[in-house]
């Protein structure tokens, strides 16, 4: 079947011997579990490779696939943040990274993906995306108008808006951080969040 599909095995690390377990009173191991792609699927990604863990709980080890790319920085891991889903430059920052086109015309999916990543943390670095800070500059400006003698009405109003926005994001981090996923957006309990985490 491996020959007829012109399939090849993915390179792999760990014990090969996927299965273990007890069979008229011996121990016997065998390897039930390979990692297989075709051409066209090495050409997707080319420096892909497989690890069997070890058997934790089960007679099965788990098998593990890991796509790396040499366009990709490995100095720390990227989390995309929940919250940038509702900012419209993050649509445009995404649609750039995965339109761009190597020189021949093709690029792929992992190249792509690695386009997106850079140009979203370039974007990180540069925007003020930390809810907590947002709220102390909203809340002194706001403090700071309300104390002027002559404040500017409409500026406040404004400033009101954004905080509740940012205390909508941080009420969502601190959702997003505490791993409850059966509790909305809009639930107002942040101390449940903070006790959780």
């Amino acid at each position: 079947m491996i020959r007829d599909c012109g399939l090849r095995a993915i390179p792999s690390k760990g014990c090969k011997f996927s299965w273990g377990g007890e069979r008229n009173k011996e121990w016997i191991q065998c390897c039930l579990d390979r990692a297989l792609a075709n051409e066209d699927w090495f050409r997707l990604f080319p420096r892909v490779s497989a690890e069997f863990f070890e058997r934790v709980g089960s007679d099965y080890r788990p098998l593990f696939l890991r796509f790396t790319n040499e366009n990709m920085s490995h100095q720390g891991r990227f989390m995309f943040d929940k919250r940038w889903a509702a900012k419209p430059e993050t649509l445009e920052i995404i649609k750039k990274g995965w339109n761009i086109e190597d020189r021949d015309g093709s690029t792929s999916i992992l190249d792509r993906i690695a386009n997106c990543l850079r140009g979203l943390s370039r974007w990180k670095r540069t925007n003020v995306s930390n809810s907590k800070t947002k709220i102390k500059i909203f809340r002194e400006q706001l403090e700071k108008e309300g104390t002027k003698q002559f404040p500017n009405l409409s500026q406040p109003k404004m400033w009101r808006w954004e905080l509740a926005d940012a205390y909508r994001e941080e009420e969502l981090y601190w959702k997003l951080i505490s791993k409850e996923k059966w509790l909305k957006d809009g639930d107002q309990n942040t101390s449940f969040f903070h006790g959780s985490v």
